[in-house]
């Protein structure tokens, strides 16, 4: 490190590195605007959520503009680091780091928190059991349980918890759909002929008769939902987790250019 902490390697790399963490400000607002304005996280959320009374589902939106937050506050801080680095201010290369610190904290709190979220996330069958439960009461009554459990099964390609088999079983047992339909139409392969609304909330079959036949799985997704669900929010969660664990490492690095910077000010000739 010593070889590279001369005052215009180091002023290299702090410009570098901010062009970096510029990258990264603007990762983070796009995920914070993707988030606010994809609705399927909210759905996601409302069926995954073991506290769907005590967490509101509007706790996405809540991530997204703290995603949005965090991505200006690193475009305004690196703001500081060009700054500095381009007219040799110790003030505002103090202020920079001061930022690096308290933001590298912050992604290494959101790393940990998945870390956390992994440890403590119940287990598959308490899940599962959980997500069946709140099916068998609320589904076809609740809306937005309805609305967040049929875009699952439309966008995942999947049908009932379990399988297709569970809206069988269901009928079986007395009790009564709000639709009159052996399968909800979201569990049929859908026409992609274009149509007003989202296919979730007014779905078209490709055809409609084959789909609900109990023995033609040609025109009908047949497995659950429950295991898709599970691996997009394992997969969600590593993604989450990797990242803010290496940009909270890469903001070490920019701290230790710009003390290198910040230590070489004025000794150069």
């Amino acid at each position: 490190m010593g070889a590279c902490c001369g005052p215009k390697c180091s002023k290299t790399f702090v410009i570098l590195y901010n062009i970096l963490f510029w990258i990264s400000g603007c990762a983070f607002v796009g995920v914070g605007v993707v988030l606010l304005y994809e609705k399927a996280y909210n759905f996601l959320y409302v069926l995954l959520s073991q506290a769907p009374e005590k967490y509101p589902k509007e706790i996405v939106d809540y991530v997204a503009y703290g995603a949005i937050g965090i991505g200006g506050i690193i475009l305004f801080v690196g703001f500081f680091g060009c700054c500095g680095a381009l007219q040799e201010s110790k003030c505002m290369i103090g202020t920079y780091i001061f930022f690096l610190i308290l933001i590298c904290f912050m992604e290494a709190a959101i790393g940990l928190g998945t870390l956390y979220c992994w440890w403590t996330y119940p287990g598959t069958a308490t899940v599962k059991m959980q997500l069946k439960s709140q099916w068998n009461a609320k589904y076809s009554y609740d809306p937005d349980f309805t609305m967040a459990f049929n875009h699952a099964q439309y966008s995942m390609k999947c049908c009932g918890v379990d399988s297709a088999n569970d809206y069988k079983i269901y009928d079986q047992t007395g009790k009564q759909f709000n639709f009159s339909d052996t399968y909800p139409l979201t569990c049929c392969v859908l026409s992609t002929e274009y149509q007003d609304e989202e296919p979730w909330v007014k779905p078209i079959p490709e055809k409609q008769h084959e789909c609900q036949d109990l023995l033609n799985i040609n025109y009908r997704y047949d497995k659950g939902c429950f295991e898709k669900l599970m691996h997009w929010f394992w997969c969600y969660l590593i993604i989450i987790g990797a990242t803010s664990g290496g940009l909270a490492l890469l903001q070490i690095f920019g701290v230790l250019f710009s003390l290198c910077l910040i230590r070489n000010i004025g000794d150069e000739p």
